[in-house]
């Protein structure tokens, strides 16, 4: 299982009723005419997706992002973690920070004197 479907069954936990109200909440926002046995339908496939290790992680994501745009998230005081590693971002913001570091001290260095 990946840490986002582990992640998205702990947000589910801790912020909705159940699995199968948050189900209803996300089918309900993506999709106009539903009834009673739409929403059953869905929830089973919503259990199989999240019970799977095969289900694709764009399935997962867009429930996680679902959740993350919900009313609960908002105003719990979970965070949206993004672990994002960009190497061009890495190393332009150490040199900005050398940089900043440098004008500090210089700056530091005449106050001194």
């Amino acid at each position: 299982m990946n840490k986002n479907t582990i992640e998205l069954k702990r947000l589910i936990k801790k912020l909705f009723k159940s699995r199968r109200y948050f189900s209803e909440q996300y089918y309900i926002e993506n999709y106009v005419n539903y009834d009673e046995k739409d929403l059953s339908n869905f929830f089973q496939t919503f259990l199989g997706h999240i019970k799977r290790t095969s289900t694709p992680i764009d399935v997962i994501d867009k429930y996680l992002n679902f959740l993350y745009c919900s009313d609960e998230f908002l105003k719990s005081e979970e965070v949206r973690v993004n672990n994002i590693y960009c190497t061009e971002f890495d190393d332009n913001f150490n040199k900005k920070m050398r940089e900043v570091s440098k004008a500090i001290s210089e700056r530091l260095e005449e106050d001194i004197d």
